[in-house]
């Protein structure tokens, strides 16, 4: 043992020896030698003050030019059928049940060595860097780790500025997709701000839950709530292109989609085969010619959009279950605008490294490349197809999820002194855990059924979505007028409302930051969108101020409790 080990050890015990308050004395010997244990963990990052972070700039990206719309034609037939067939589940259900498909097996998750330390301070990355490095040395592999937003920034930090021949300067950084599409939800709800939409999602969701949707923290019933939304849209614009058809032909045209989707959903005809059916693409010609002639509305051009950006959204949820890698590429790519015009800087910051990255990886590293088409790059849980998941969503469901169960970190224990034993067992009961089961052939495993294939939820979905269409039909934005209002109570956007041409104006600032420095490139709150919710701004003196008339309003009324004895006269007046 050298000196310096030697100093820590007898410190260690005349501190433990100071409290022994009977307890037998090899106890504190096991707790030290765990606490230097866990120590052997953690290496201090120094920052080497080298300037090649400095020196990385963003560089024009690449469209990805082979890729295509796989489930184009299926949506659109699944759009179809949904007023013909209320017995159809909903849309992530029915993708599982008519997917079929090659696939890596299911994968396996395993509790690695936990370090004590803040997750955002740089020792602590650079160490779970340099221990995921020295792994993959010994397994002669490349390693591949991934982090949310402001975790990633700082491990691209750390792997960009290491030296040539480091082992933690071939460790490949990923952008967790999970919390990417949190901030993408984020990214709806700020732009459709004041249209209407928080009242519609009101009407099938509480008031207070609607508020999270729209800021993307409540994900599974933002994404459901959406999806809904979207549906009862396309619903009337599909009524809306076929309004003219004569009656025989439109009879046939529901006979011909009742019966494909039945052939697929028994499998008798592959999705694929719908990429060459003529009658369908007759039908899409005719739906894309509507969606043109409406969008001479500024409001219906921008619940168009909003339908984009939640089919970009369905894009990527299904690159994630397939594990298509170019399509979870291609669905970021088509993100990045409207991160842009949002004001999510970070995510967009982030985000075109990553895309800038990955979109080399093939020349860079084209092992992980080719591993990563083969769908490596997602999680399964199960044996299925479309299963799919993001790297940081399985940590939230399994890792995070037993340590914040009872007796966890912060269930029971919270910062005891048995923190440091808890840390370093963890991953030895979770490895007795799944030999158990191997032995006893007992797993704990969930219903292969999607939850959105049972009967009483599809009978939820068709009230739902009954009671939006419903909704929309009498507050229709498709109608035939030049300006641009909140549908629900009709008040009309200023002259400065431009959130209907969110995606051209986030292309404009992605154009703006091409060739400039990556540290040094400030985004500019003017260029960003000015949407429905936005305050109103008023000169007082040759000053500019900013008015919220809802705050105005309710500093109003808190006055007039004060100063006027019946306030229920103030609401005679228009405000």
């Amino acid at each position: 043992m050298d000196l310096t080990l030697s100093m820590a050890w007898e410190s260690l015990l005349q501190l433990h020896l100071v409290r022994n308050k009977g307890i037998p004395f090899h106890a504190y010997i096991r707790q030290v030698k765990i606490l230097l244990l866990l120590e052997k963990l953690i290496l201090n990052f120094t920052n080497n003050q080298q300037t090649k972070w400095n020196r990385c700039f963003f560089q024009k990206l690449s469209s990805i030019d082979d890729v295509e719309d796989q489930l184009e034609e299926l949506n659109f037939l699944i759009k179809l059928a949904r007023p013909l067939k209320p017995e159809l589940p909903g849309w992530s259900g029915t993708m599982q049940l008519v997917q079929t498909g090659n696939f890596p097996g299911k994968s396996s998750v395993v509790f690695m060595p936990m370090l004590d330390l803040n997750p955002s301070d740089m020792s602590c990355i650079f160490s779970t860097l340099y221990f995921i490095a020295c792994q993959s040395r010994k397994m002669n592999t490349t390693p591949v780790v991934t982090f949310d937003q402001p975790l990633y920034w700082k491990a691209l930090h750390i792997v960009i500025n290491e030296p040539e021949g480091s082992d933690v300067k071939d460790v490949i950084v990923r952008l967790g997709g999970f919390h990417t599409e949190m901030s993408f939800l984020g990214c709806i709800g700020k732009l459709m701000e004041n249209t209407g939409l928080t009242e519609l999602l009101s009407t099938v969701y509480a008031p207070n839950a609607v508020g999270h949707m729209l800021n993307g923290k409540a994900i599974s019933r933002a994404i459901r709530g959406h999806i809904l939304v979207n549906d009862s849209l396309e619903t009337l614009l599909v009524e809306q292109s076929f309004a003219d058809t004569q009656p025989n032909i439109d009879a046939n045209n529901n006979i011909f989609v009742e019966d494909l989707i039945d052939k697929i959903l028994t499998k008798e005809t592959k999705p694929e085969t719908l990429h060459g059916n003529l009658m369908i693409a007759n039908m899409m010609d005719q739906y894309d010619k509507t969606k043109i002639e409406v969008a001479k509305s500024r409001t219906a051009k921008l619940w168009l959009q909003y339908m984009e950006m939640v089919h970009i959204l369905q894009q990527f949820i299904a690159a994630e279950r397939l594990g298509n890698w170019k399509g979870h590429l291609n669905a970021l790519l088509r993100m990045l605008p409207y991160f842009a015009s949002a004001g999510h800087n970070l995510y967009l910051k982030s985000g075109y490294i990553y895309l800038q990255q990955m979109l080399n990886l093939e020349e860079m590293n084209p092992d992980i490349y080719h591993h990563f088409c083969k769908g490596n790059h997602v999680i399964r849980r199960s044996e299925r197809y479309w299963v799919g998941l993001s790297t940081d969503l399985v940590i939230e469901q399994v890792l995070m999820r037993s340590v914040k169960s009872v007796g966890g970190m912060t269930r029971g224990r919270g910062m005891s002194e048995e923190r440091a034993q808890w840390l370093l067992s963890m991953p030895a009961c979770s490895e007795m855990n799944s030999a158990m089961q191997d032995f006893s052939g007992q797993t704990y495993e969930k219903s292969p059924q999607h939850k959105e294939c049972s009967k009483s939820r599809i009978q939820h979905d068709n009230k739902d979505r009954a009671t939006v269409k419903d909704f929309l039909q009498e507050h229709n934005p498709f109608l035939d007028e030049q300006c641009l209002r909140n549908i629900e109570t009709g008040a009309l956007a200023e002259n400065n409302v431009n959130v209907d041409d969110a995606k051209s104006i986030g292309k404009n600032i992605i154009k703006e930051m091409e060739e400039k420095n990556v540290l040094t490139y400030c985004f500019k709150r003017t260029n960003q969108v000015v949407t429905l919710g936005s305050k109103n701004n008023l000169r007082v003196g040759g000053d500019e101020i900013s008015v919220d008339p809802q705050l105005l309003f309710q500093r109003l009324i808190t006055a007039a409790d004060y100063t006027i004895e019946d306030t229920e006269t103030l609401f005679s007046y228009e405000l």
